[in-house]
């Protein structure tokens, strides 16, 4: 039977799961910031371990692909701001390949 306080750690890290799910990083940090005041603590069971590890395992594909999305977005915003660099300064487009360091 597991204690209370693994029953908390493993509570706190659900709440950061519905939390990465939501994209809330700052809730997702909090409830991690409290599970590891609770690890540093005490002591806990093979099974708890387990069940916190693929929880853990869950979150990071969660904030992977948060992560990948945002790398896209960004991409796309700087692709977007060369071409209207390139519309609003069509004289340019010979002269120089380069705009704040990107092709």
């Amino acid at each position: 039977m597991a204690s209370d306080w693994e029953r908390s750690a493993v509570a706190l890290t659900e709440e950061a799961l519905r939390a990465a799910e939501r994209g809330d990083w700052t809730i997702v940090q909090h409830c991690y910031a409290g599970r590891q005041d609770l690890l540093e603590q005490h002591s806990f069971s093979a099974q708890t371990a387990q069940r916190l590890s693929e929880l853990d395992e869950t979150i990071y594909l969660k904030a992977y692909t948060a992560r990948s999305a945002v790398v896209v977005l960004l991409d796309d915003a700087a692709a977007m701001r060369r071409t209207f660099h390139r519309l609003a300064h069509p004289s340019a487009q010979g002269r120089a390949r380069y705009v704040d360091g990107h092709i």
